[in-house]
């Protein structure tokens, strides 16, 4: 009896112990595989991070190129990822899926723990952008060499923050006015006649004028003085000089919607828009493009079913409707005096003109008689509404713009908007009225000019010089499944 109970027992014992070696044994494995399972996870995360940053990595990339997320494997310490997108550009979506894979440590099937990630991402247009250069604050002659690399002559009245990179010379009745006026000169300030910067009564904000002010023959004070006939609350001779912001031609030629290779169709396209290009090479070719015609015509482009970007003018209502960046193979110019609503870039390769005392006007001022050049409640806010050119060609309209010239405002012109006239001169002739910057190697303005302060500014349109070129960027994950 006694042999049989020992015998009993110990079958149960071994039972026992058995079944705790076995569970034990598949409680390693099933730790060792939901470890693998979870690290493929993590994987599988970090393939679709890959494929947003390959998204986002812009100008570099585009977002919308249906062969940008092409399937490829990541290799990590741990295991490794196959990820990949595919492009819907009906709704403007990717559909990413990334899987990620790690040997299972028990060396039984399955060999591998998988974990699948699928996610949406939407790509959204970009119409607007954070200032990225302050250099879109002032009037700005960046060009040097002269004598006098910007000249203020007679009658000449400047109450906007000026940026001269060489010498700036005031000349006549020319004048500098306004309490929140800064004048910033990488030259010499010189004053001639009865020109004045500021008044004793009325000081501007301040002058910063590397090698000081000298007025006629006199000996030039560094930083300047009231002998200078300058008065301003604050003078050195250290002023924060900015570089020209340079446009990035090429992608906004291949991007630009309405542009050269992105253009209005069907039912997004009513008249007769201004013609963007007659070829596919940036070379000036398209006819002189009209922003203000005797007809009304629509130009808009969607990305997805969403506005990527428009150009339409109302000629009942004379209003110009304007998003996003838009660029014309040409020259451009107003002919008619009307308001614009909306935030834009627009990219000509030639010059840009208004004469005939045409007014483009961000606000129209009451009764529709002029601009509104205030800049408290009911006037012009650039951050919210703001019509830029960038030109890159001189001369054109049957000699009107000099060959030296790419920007011109005729006589009695008004304007509010940005211009950027580049390596050749923004010419602005007598009796403008205008408000807001101008960029050029050297702004020329004419006597009995008024130029009209303007409100700082920190949000601009997409495609406005020295802004990153981004026209469209992933939104965040829709669909999200794993």
């Amino acid at each position: 009896m006694a042999l049989i109970v020992a015998l009993g027992a110990m079958m149960v014992l071994g039972i026992a112990g058995t079944t705790v070696v076995y569970y034990s044994t598949a409680n390693t494995r099933s730790a060792g595989y939901s470890k693998a399972s979870g690290t493929s996870f993590q994987l599988a995360e970090a393939g679709l991070h890959e494929a947003l940053s390959v998204l986002t990595n812009q100008p570099a990339n585009d977002p919308t190129d249906p062969s940008l997320l092409a399937t490829r494997t990541s290799a990590y310490s741990t295991g490794n990822v196959t990820w990949g997108g595919t492009y819907d550009s009906a709704t403007a979506k990717w559909t990413i899926t990334s899987v990620g894979r790690v040997a299972n440590p028990s060396n039984l099937p399955p060999s591998e723990a998988t974990r699948t990630i699928t996610a949406k991402v939407p790509i959204r247009p970009v119409m607007t952008q954070t200032s990225q250069t302050e250099a879109w604050n002032y009037i700005f002659s960046y060009g040097t060499g002269s004598t006098c690399d910007m000249s203020l002559i007679s009658s000449v009245n400047v109450e906007t923050r000026l940026l001269v990179t060489g010498n700036l010379c005031v000349r006549d009745s020319a004048n500098i006015t306004g309490s929140q006026t800064e004048v910033l000169v990488g030259g010499q300030t010189k004053i001639f006649g009865s020109a004045w910067i500021g008044q004793s009564s009325a000081k501007i904000a301040r002058i910063d004028s590397v090698n000081g002010c000298r007025y006629e023959s006199t000996t030039p004070h560094n930083p300047c003085t009231s002998v200078d006939k300058v008065h301003a609350v604050t003078a050195t001779s250290s002023p924060d000089l900015l570089p020209p912001p340079n446009p990035n031609w090429d992608f906004w030629y291949s991007k630009a919607a309405p542009g050269p290779l992105n253009t209005c169709t069907g039912a997004n396209k009513t008249g007769t828009p201004p013609t963007f290009d007659t070829d596919t090479t940036r070379n000036r070719s398209a006819p002189a493009g009209n922003l203000t015609p005797g007809s009304s015509y629509t130009c808009k482009v969607y990305l997805g079913t969403e506005l990527l970007g428009e150009l339409s003018w109302n000629n009942s209502t004379k209003v110009l409707t304007v998003a996003g960046t838009i660029f014309i193979d040409g020259n451009l110019q107003v002919t008619q005096t009307g308001s614009y609503t909306g935030q834009a870039t627009i990219y000509t390769s030639g010059s840009f003109y208004m004469g005939g005392s045409a007014q483009m006007c961000a606000v129209m001022a009451g009764g529709g008689d002029g601009c509104n050049f205030t800049t408290g409640s009911g006037g012009w806010n650039p951050n919210t509404r703001l019509l830029a050119i960038v030109t890159n060609g001189a001369g054109g309209f049957g000699g009107s713009v000099e060959a030296d010239t790419t920007v011109k405002l005729d006589s009695s012109v008004q304007w509010q908007g940005a211009l950027y006239g580049g390596p050749y001169r923004a010419r602005i002739l007598s009796s403008v009225r205008f408000a807001g910057p101008v960029i050029a190697d050297e702004v020329y303005v004419d006597s009995s000019l008024q130029t009209e302060p303007f409100s700082t500014i920190v949000t601009s349109p997409t495609g406005l010089p020295g802004n990153n070129a981004v026209y469209a960027l992933p939104d965040k994950l829709e669909l999200f499944s794993s």
